[in-house]
């Protein structure tokens, strides 16, 4: 949603690159573990995060995580062809990321690394809060369909992905950390790893009515519907939740509310899977 509002940003031209690029990830690892051959994906890959890099950091991500995951096939065969895949990646996209910065000429930086000390920057606890807050919050449909009694099965089908879904929130909250003053804006890119264990969860079988509850909360609590406010700074800032190291009653309302609709999925999952079991038992009696 900051998207589509505050599009003088860079991030709505980055943003569908990295998911392009996540998109040739995800399907590059189905052709590794079925033994295929996934060149065509890891182009997509890479492509996706050259062009990307020129306008966002984060676009990084993918092609990061190619990397890895090229790494860890060349550790689990032994063999020499996954590693140097995994160096000409880095390559390819170490040179589109120094490419530009070297051959500019950069009149002014206006970055908080610019203005702070990273040791600064690392403790100010106020604004490492709400980092924190802002890592977890978009996970609030993953929260509810956890309640789902299929819930193992859908954890354990994203077991190739898994450990490159952790490093990709992880690349995240670094690059939080070090970003600026508009922390929903960064972690906004979380909403792809989101995506990715909801579809997996919902395709083990989560409830109907659970996944019905899971969107409706998510478009309650970010307010998906409502006007954004400009009327003033503070109603504008306390509508993203959190911001630099501000903090407020509203924002505690927000969390508030994140814990209510988390609880409620939970006891709504709960509840259903109490029912079934009921009427399983009830059938065996039959």
């Amino acid at each position: 949603r900051f998207y589509l509002f505050d599009v003088f940003r860079p991030d709505p031209l980055a943003f569908p690159l990295i998911l392009l690029g996540m998109i040739g990830l995800v399907q590059g690892e189905r052709c590794r573990a079925a033994g295929a051959g996934a060149g065509r994906w890891d182009a997509l890959v890479l492509g996706s995060s050259m062009i990307g890099v020129l306008m966002r950091e984060f676009a990084l991500l993918p092609a990061a995580l190619l990397i890895a995951a090229l790494l860890r096939q060349a550790w689990r065969t032994r063999r020499a062809g996954p590693l140097l895949q995994a160096g000409l990646a880095a390559l390819l996209t170490g040179a589109a990321l120094a490419a530009p910065r070297l051959l500019l000429s950069i009149a002014r930086s206006d970055q908080l690394l610019d203005h702070m000390a990273l040791g600064d920057v690392l403790t100010l606890w106020p604004r490492n809060l709400n980092v924190v807050l802002g890592l977890a919050l978009p996970f609030l449909p993953v929260v509810i369909l956890l309640a789902a009694g299929s819930a193992r099965a859908g954890l354990a089908a994203l077991r190739g992905m898994r450990l490159l879904l952790a490093l990709y929130c992880a690349g995240v909250a670094v690059l939080t950390m070090v970003g600026g003053t508009d922390i929903s804006r960064f972690t906004a890119y979380l909403i792809i790893p989101v995506i990715i264990i909801s579809a997996a969860l919902i395709d083990a079988g989560a409830r109907a009515l659970l996944v019905l509850f899971a969107v409706l909360a998510q478009l309650a609590f970010y307010r998906a519907l409502a006007v954004v406010p400009m009327w003033s700074l503070d109603a504008y800032l306390d509508y993203y939740i959190v911001y630099w190291d501000r903090q407020s009653g509203e924002t505690w309302l927000r969390v508030g509310e994140w814990v209510l609709w988390a609880g409620g999925g939970l006891v709504l999952g709960w509840a259903s899977a109490a029912r079934e079991r009921t009427r399983a038992r009830a059938a065996d009696a039959g």
